[in-house]
């Protein structure tokens, strides 16, 4: 028997060995790839912020997270969510006037968007807090009735308030016009002759 015989079937094993070992590197590197190309598609930088945001316990921090995905990842899915919940911080600590501008830019960029009448209602109880309630009053009312009922707000009591500043406004309105009546009247002598301003010389 030929010494070297003896060698074959190692060799012959060999092979499996080293395709299964090509085939295991092809599908890793295809995953790396796919990685790649999904941290790309997706921002994954902003996607990174977001979930850095949403696990915070710092309201600081978050707003921070957010800011920057505003800021810098303006095509990222992420954006309009982040616009959001950045004016809901920036009414949170006092900021109405930021927050009016943040929910300005939701409603002009996602006019259709998830958070469409949830973003008006915030931009209303912000405009609110900046004392423009006229402003507020128009924001509201083009809420619809069933879908403020299913965003978490106080929207019951703003809907009163601008009840309530309808009102003044009406009777303010009525009072004016009372006073502007008076003052018709009195411009008219009891002989029914309108008065003619005197001419100093």
């Amino acid at each position: 028997i030929d010494a070297g015989s003896a060698k074959a079937p190692a060799k012959i094993l060999a092979t499996p060995r080293r395709g299964r070992a090509r085939w295991i590197a092809g599908v890793a590197a295809a995953f790396v790839l796919a990685l790649v190309a999904l941290w790309w598609g997706f921002d994954g930088r902003a996607e990174l912020l977001a979930w850095r945001a949403a696990r915070t316990t710092s309201t600081a921090r978050a707003e921070q997270f957010y800011a920057e995905i505003v800021r810098e990842h303006p095509a990222s899915r992420q954006h309009e969510n982040a616009l959001l919940r950045l004016a809901q911080l920036q009414l949170a600590r006092g900021s109405a006037g930021a927050a009016v501008t943040t929910l300005e830019t939701l409603g002009r960029d996602y006019p259709a968007g998830w958070s469409a009448v949830e973003g008006r209602l915030w931009n209303a109880k912000a405009l609110l807090a900046t004392g423009d309630t006229a402003r507020a009053c128009v924001v509201a009312g083009t809420v619809p009735g069933a879908a403020s009922r299913s965003v978490p707000t106080d929207f019951a009591a703003m809907t009163e308030q601008c009840a309530a500043f309808a009102s003044r406004l009406a009777a303010d309105s009525t009072q004016a016009n009372g006073f502007a009546t008076a003052d018709t009247s009195r411009a008219v002598m009891p002989s029914g002759a309108p008065v003619t301003p005197s001419r100093k010389p």
